[in-house]
């Protein structure tokens, strides 16, 4: 499910945080400032155009468990194409699926640098997540901007009733033996159950 959102992908808690960057790596001074001040890991390597790098946060940011680096801008042509997000949100979807994730905070993907119209990413948004179950938040920074999008949203009633139906709880326990862990363990299956 797409919904959209004035603000900043870092204004709420997700499971799966996704942050924009070049195929080089290179992220906006922004960007860059969040990173640092957050102590997220950061990718030591390229990251092909039109593909994402998953990282997790390991605990060193509240805010998120895992980390997409999204390649959404070529650092060669400095330029996106609807193909590239496309691939990367296909992925991003995949990666939530595998890794139990039922809420994605999501930048418009090439509208920066790659020259991409917000109404043309946020189509392919609608067309490739209105049928998924986990809830993607997409956020649009600039108050005018997102006002022209916030009618796209779907009824509250139903983003209400995932956010409902996929609570996030916090386990806070000693670590003091296994059978502790063991029962945590079993305690969080129940719940998830």
């Amino acid at each position: 499910m797409l919904k959209i959102k004035e603000g900043s992908i870092f204004d709420d808690k997700c499971d799966l945080l996704v942050l924009p960057c070049d195929s080089g790596g290179g992220v906006t001074q922004w960007v860059q400032s969040e990173i640092e001040n957050n102590t997220l890991p950061f990718p030591s390597k390229r990251i092909p155009y039109g593909r994402a790098l998953f990282l997790p946060t390991e605990a060193r940011y509240a805010k998120a468990d895992f980390i997409a680096y999204a390649a959404s801008v070529d650092v060669h042509s400095v330029s996106s194409s609807p193909d590239a997000i496309k691939s990367i949100i296909s992925s991003i979807v995949q990666y939530c699926k595998d890794n139990d994730c039922s809420i994605a905070n999501l930048p418009l993907l090439g509208t920066g640098a790659g020259g991409l119209d917000p109404t043309d990413v946020l189509d392919i948004y609608k067309k490739v997540l209105a049928n998924e179950s986990a809830l993607f938040n997409a956020y649009i920074p600039d108050r005018n901007t997102a006002q022209l999008f916030l009618s796209w949203n779907v009824k509250s009633e139903a983003v209400d009733a995932l956010e409902d139906e996929h609570p996030r709880v916090f386990i806070s326990y000693s670590w003091k033996d296994e059978a502790v862990k063991s029962w945590v363990l079993a305690l969080t299956k129940r719940l998830c159950e």
